[in-house]
């Protein structure tokens, strides 16, 4: 192994740790179970991108319906073109474009999201907990949120 400890496995003297050493030692200190300096780095399967995978979805809820491309992206009040590039994933569309396009398919941005998020669970092998209401007790007392005027810092 090299002279620096740089290698897998080693122990690094704190002498001859990085500039970056005492953010390291502080990580080490507070999250030793989850963090180590000499980290596996094995490759792994990229995970896929959030863009390519909403893509997916409006695509796939496009042609469940039938639709063409022009007739979507007509009534959500965007290009063809845009549609076509957030579809195959090459755009990152803010929330009210995807809340338009959502739509015109017939489907609200929540469920956008949680088809999303389902997909990306079943690529990434992490569950997805399932929406629940939690009903508020009818004795809670609204909250006083401040007592006066508030001066706020630029």
């Amino acid at each position: 192994m090299s002279p620096s400890g740089t290698g897998s496995g080693e122990h690094i003297d704190e002498d001859e740790c990085d500039p970056f050493c005492s953010r390291q030692n502080r990580r080490r200190r507070l999250f030793p179970a989850t963090y180590h300096r000499h980290m596996d780095h094995r490759p792994r399967a990229a995970e896929p991108l959030l863009r390519e995978v909403t893509g997916r979805v409006l695509r796939r809820h496009r042609h469940d319906a039938g639709e063409r491309l022009v007739e979507t992206a007509e009534r959500a009040g965007v290009s063809s073109q845009y549609l076509s590039e957030i579809e195959r994933g090459r755009k990152d569309a803010s929330s009210e474009l995807l809340a338009a396009v959502a739509g015109a398919l017939g489907l609200t941005l929540f469920d956008l999201t949680r088809e999303v998020a389902v997909e990306l669970s079943r690529r990434t092998a992490v569950p997805v907990l399932r929406a629940t209401t939690v009903p508020v007790p009818a004795a809670v007392a609204p909250m006083r949120t401040h007592r006066g005027p508030v001066a706020l810092a630029a």
